[in-house]
């Protein structure tokens, strides 16, 4: 998906209504939350969003970009399916951060329409598809719809949940604005679909919150530093590089009760303060898809699981060096089983 990073700006164009959030109400809080299982579902519109998406993307690249590969046709989309799929060496950042990017974008146009993290899936997986089949005239590559697909499901899952942790519908003027414009810039797709239905606007009773802290506890830290760039192995000539750094844990990774997809999650964001090295210079994310406790002696508590990764380490040559760059490595699509204990 060459330059579709750069064309992800047409998205500011692209949404459809979502959901209105129904509320449940505990009896034991002062606080009225949404509830996730009673939002109504649209998935015809969530997959109108993804198809919606792809052809805007696909026109920005052909129309305004006038990029090569987005010049299809009925017969190239005939010469993918036929040739079949290929492993495609694009840019690094290109196919390891902008296409699952990307995919939380399809992932989240259901996840905001009031599907749960299961339905949203398949249209990560969906959007990807397409767009490799019929949006470029190049043979469809499999590492792109490995990385869109899974690498999209972990970000737009995260991006989805913190997303809910500033939106307030009680809240009015500046504080409003502020928490709808932080929310749409944590998950553009959800803030998107709240400004065309109104519910970006729309004030709702005292104390209507989209997160229970009660219930799943989050701990936040920020961070600030500098780290040092050796070129070349020599450790007298490299370059600094100043950064921030944001930290969440989300949930209790050994709660019996709150233990759906995502319940538990870490999530690590780190940004270069410096122009030379990239502005996202690494992510690691994990979430527990499904876990179960397992029975000790000790009284060290151990949970075995399966759990999702995405890592992201990125970096370029430093000033006046050799031309070597220090690293880049990525995991986009990475689920397997683990284990977790605590004493």
């Amino acid at each position: 998906m060459k330059l579709q990073h750069i064309a992800l700006v047409c998205l500011l164009a692209l949404s459809a209504e979502s959901a209105t959030a129904q509320i449940l109400h505990r009896p034991d809080s002062i606080y009225t939350f949404t509830d996730p299982r009673l939002q109504k579902k649209h998935p015809w519109r969530a997959a109108a969003e993804t198809f919606g998406m792809n052809v805007g993307v696909w026109a920005f690249d052909r129309y305004v970009m006038n990029e090569d590969f987005a010049k299809i046709s009925i017969g190239s989309i005939r010469r993918n399916i036929k040739h079949g799929f290929v492993w495609d060496n694009d840019q690094f950042s290109t196919n390891l951060f902008a296409h699952p990017y990307h995919g939380n974008l399809y992932f989240n146009a259901a996840r905001s329409n009031g599907l749960t993290f299961w339905e949203s899936a398949p249209y990560a997986f969906a959007g990807s598809l397409m767009w490799e089949i019929a949006a470029e005239v190049e043979p469809p590559a499999i590492n792109d719809l490995m990385a869109t697909t899974l690498g999209g499901i972990a970000l737009g899952e995260v991006t989805h949940r913190m997303s809910s942790l500033v939106l307030d519908d009680s809240k009015r003027g500046f504080s409003r604005f502020t928490r709808e414009f932080l929310g749409t810039l944590i998950c553009p797709m959800r803030g998107l679909n709240r400004m065309i239905t109104g519910e970006m606007w729309k004030v709702k009773r005292s104390h209507y919150k989209y997160h229970d802290y009660d219930r799943i506890p989050v701990y936040f830290s920020i961070g600030a530093g500098d780290r040092y760039l050796a070129d070349d192995n020599h450790l007298f000539r490299g370059e600094h590089n100043p950064y921030l750094e944001f930290r969440v844990q989300y949930g209790d990774a050994f709660d019996k009760v709150n233990d759906g997809p995502y319940d538990y999650f870490t999530a690590r964001a780190t940004f270069g303060l410096s122009g030379n090295q990239p502005l996202i210079s690494q992510i690691n994310l994990m979430g527990k898809l499904w876990g179960v406790p397992l029975k000790t002696t000790t009284g060290m508590e151990m949970m075995f699981g399966i759990f999702q990764h995405f890592n992201y380490f990125d970096s370029e040559e430093v000033i006046d060096g050799s031309g070597r760059i220090p690293y880049k490595i990525s995991e986009a699509a990475s689920v397997g089983p683990g284990m977790i204990y605590k004493f």
